[in-house]
């Protein structure tokens, strides 16, 4: 399974995010460790369309000022929805 890097400009900022596979839509928040396409999430995009939001900050990504915490970032991952 094929996975490619795109970026998506959000009200709060520009972020980057990995998608792929085919089906309906699932957005994936990675571990503390960073965006990595596992075989678990090469397993799921036989069947969803996966969607890993780099959160900012991580993976050489630029931090959103406006993101102090887990709920922010779940607002980050709620633009991430209705924009993409």
């Amino acid at each position: 399974m094929t996975f490619e890097q795109k970026t998506a400009a959000l009200p709060s900022g520009e972020v980057s995010y990995t998608v792929g596979g085919d089906g309906p839509p699932v957005l994936y928040f990675h571990s503390a460790g960073g965006v990595r396409v596992t075989k678990g999430l090469e397993l799921l995009a036989a069947e969803f369309r996966i969607y890993i939001m780099a959160i900012p900050g991580f993976d050489d990504t630029p931090l959103i000022d406006s993101i102090k915490d887990m709920k922010d970032i779940a607002n980050l991952g709620a633009e991430f929805i209705d924009a993409v």
